[in-house]
């Protein structure tokens, strides 16, 4: 299809003539791909963008998110949007074919995912939130955790975001406060609070995993002392949350760049709930800091 959110005519220059993608076929992890491939993975992230994506772009500008009876409701073609490209594969499009990805080379699926952003940067949002969380977590979790939360990224049933800046500190990392108290049990237990959560509630998924910075008492201050571990909004429960009694949204907001705010901002706390380290605690880094995550409710 031609649509009016690319030109793909610099798209193919880009790609096939400046930056000679298809050569890229000649290593192992890309043998079985093609530029017939790559048009393909373009002609479905363009056809996408333009049928559900586009459409409700200006609806999301004028009917921002809104929080009622505790949780955040957002225009219903937002979910729709995001039924459609879960079930296309692309969020895993770059990632290992053992975890359901396409391994696709990286600048073809930015090329991709520029016609997402280009019809609406705002429902794009949450699915590259989603695909951060879960690189980080194949990058650094156990074998455990990406069957328990990357997987259902994957295919679209969770959404994942990341909780850095906090109320007091901004997002001067080193000066966070939330915590991660160690049980017996190997997991932790999280309390503080998180502001400014892109995609930090929602009701377009089953679940959402969240990536949190947290101190583990004890440890070095500034940013070295600082931690990371797995979450998920509901601990038991494989497709609904069946309570929020440990974290919860009490402020939804929109943010300059997606006014209408379809990456419903948040400001969270978390009181007592439970996270699991994804990576060795105070180790490994994510834009410049470690990292640490937890669920939304716990039961």
């Amino acid at each position: 299809m031609s649509s009016t959110l690319l030109s793909r005519r610099d798209l193919r220059f880009l790609l096939y003539e400046w930056l000679d993608a298809p050569r890229l076929t000649e290593r192992p992890r890309y043998a079985e791909h093609s530029r017939e491939t790559f048009d393909d993975v373009l002609d479905l992230a363009e056809r996408v963008a333009a049928e559900h994506f586009a459409p409700h772009n200006r609806a999301a500008d004028t009917s921002e998110p809104t929080v009622e009876g505790g949780r955040v409701r957002t225009i219903p073609q937002v979910k729709a949007a995001l039924d459609v490209f879960s079930r296309t594969g692309l969020l895993a499009a770059t990632m290992d074919s053992s975890v359901g990805g396409m391994q696709l080379p990286h600048v073809v699926s930015a090329a991709a995912f520029g016609y997402l952003q280009a019809a609406n940067v705002g429902t794009s949002a949450y699915p590259f939130l989603t695909v951060g969380n879960a690189n980080l977590l194949l990058a650094h979790g156990s074998a455990a955790q990406v069957d328990t939360f990357v997987r259902p990224m994957v295919q679209g049933r969770f959404f994942g975001t990341m909780c850095l800046s906090e109320p007091q500190a901004g997002s001067s990392l080193a000066d966070i406060t939330t915590r991660a108290e160690p049980q017996d049990d190997g997991s932790h237990r999280l309390f503080g609070t998180k502001m400014w959560i892109s995609g930090g509630d929602h009701e377009l998924a089953e679940n959402i995993v969240h990536l949190v910075l947290a101190r583990i008492p004890g440890g070095p201050p500034g940013v070295k002392g600082i931690s990371r571990s797995s979450c998920r909004r509901c601990w038991s429960a494989p497709t609904a949350c069946p309570a929020r009694a440990t974290t919860w949204c009490w402020s939804a907001s929109t943010t300059r760049w997606a006014t209408g705010g379809p990456p419903t901002p948040c400001s969270t706390s978390a009181r007592g709930c439970t996270g699991r380290t994804a990576g060795p605690g105070r180790s490994a880094t994510w834009w410049g800091s470690p990292t640490r995550a937890w669920r939304r409710c716990s039961t």
